[in-house]
């Protein structure tokens, strides 16, 4: 506790008296410190903000292998534009709207380049936004995206929903950045808080959305694992997916924004420059487990990273094939199903000579659950039919 004067005198509460446009003023040492703090806590997040963009878009490009996929593309864009966002925000505060003389004159001060450089940091804002909803409406694509239709219709729907909510919140977003940008002209022109609440209600939706599924993931990925033999995820593994790699802490922060809503709006802002911040730090750590498939013969969710310890080819990765056609000439089922391969023909013959590994033939079946013939070539299809016949045989002698 501050210690004050023997006369009990609050600094604070001293008063300042001065005349402006309204007549006689009065405004405390407290209100100018209240203020500054508010000015220096936005400067220290944003500042932050341009560091962790600064940091992470050459740690991305160097760490990810492959440059050209979508996703790819769509966060280091997120990240740009965060870095962007960062340095322009950070500029206007240096001018004349968040003076203290501005603030507590009570004059009305014409500071044209001040107005557009507001205005336009607030257009950044909502491409910032728009592309944040983009990837993660992506990520929800690339996990449902799989050799099984029953899977693939659930994905579409789901996909359409994060979209939906995509593109309402990066609507409003721009609504509301349209009507403030009319407000910094025009101080007559009010703009309503259903706006505001609206457009985050729907961005906190998009981002639960995207946790949720995530998350889900994560519980099948250690359901399938176990039904293969496969290596399961360690405990720290599973706590590290589920801290940094399901967008929980973004949504979190993004649910805590809507109670600082009915304080002040310095500290709305405040939590949602600094959810902008996670994300961005969050997306493309999500999208190494998005593209992740969940029956690696590794337990892995650095996916499409330089990270990784183990090859990938043994099983399927939906981050890098679209049908089981481009799965076929990725290199195959797995490593024992090209082993088998030269002996393949004789074990059509002779049941003794088929492939009897427990792993090969519970990954098949998995992979091969909810297929079509018509979406197998025929050669594979015949060839998994047989196989999986021969076996069955095998087992009865």
């Amino acid at each position: 506790m501050s210690d004050f004067t023997s006369d009990d005198i609050n600094p604070y509460n001293v008063v300042l008296n001065y005349t402006s446009p309204y007549g006689f003023t009065q405004v405390t040492f407290h209100d100018l410190d209240t203020r500054a703090k508010t000015v220096m806590q936005y400067a220290v997040i944003f500042g932050l903000r341009l560091g962790f963009a600064t940091v992470l878009f050459p740690i991305i490009y160097i760490v990810t292998k492959n440059k050209k996929t979508v996703l790819f593309v769509i966060n280091q864009l997120y990240i740009g534009t965060l870095f962007v966002h960062s340095i322009m925000y950070i500029c206007t505060l240096f001018k004349t709207y968040w003076s203290l003389t501005y603030h507590f004159s009570g004059y009305e001060i014409n500071d044209k380049s001040a107005l557009d450089l507001t205005a336009a940091t607030s257009i950044v804002y909502v491409i910032l936004i728009g592309l944040s909803t983009l990837s993660m409406s992506y990520q929800v694509h690339i996990v449902f995206r799989g050799p099984s239709i029953y899977y693939r219709n659930i994905g579409w729907s789901v996909v359409a929903l994060s979209g939906l909510l995509g593109l309402a919140s990066t609507v409003l977003y721009l609504t509301y950045a349209i009507m403030a940008n009319i407000n910094l002209y025009n101080s007559n022109y009010v703009v309503p808080i259903w706006v505001v609440n609206a457009s985050q209600i729907c961005y906190a939706c998009s981002s639960f959305v995207v946790s949720t599924i995530l998350a889900s993931k994560l519980f099948i990925a250690i359901r399938t694992r176990k039904f293969l033999g496969l290596k399961q995820f360690s405990i720290f593994h599973i706590l590290f997916i589920m801290s940094f790699q399901t967008m929980i802490i973004p949504s979190v922060i993004i649910v805590a924004s809507f109670k600082s809503m009915s304080s002040t709006q310095s500290s709305n802002q405040s939590l949602m420059a600094i959810v902008t911040a996670l994300i961005g730090v969050s997306l493309p750590i999500t999208t190494m487990w998005a593209n992740s498939a969940i029956n690696e013969t590794s337990a892995t969710s650095i996916s499409n990273t330089h990270l990784q310890k183990y090859n990938t080819n043994t099983s399927y990765d939906a981050s890098t094939q679209s049908s089981p056609t481009s799965y076929k000439s990725s290199g195959g089922i797995s490593a024992d199903c090209k082993d088998a391969e030269s002996g393949y023909s004789r074990s059509i013959t002779d049941p003794s000579t088929a492939v009897t590994d427990k792993n090969f033939w519970s990954e098949v079946q998995y992979l091969a659950h909810g297929l079509e013939p018509s979406d197998l070539d025929a050669e594979d299809y015949v060839r998994a039919t047989v196989e999986t016949s021969i076996n069955s045989k095998h087992n009865q002698i």
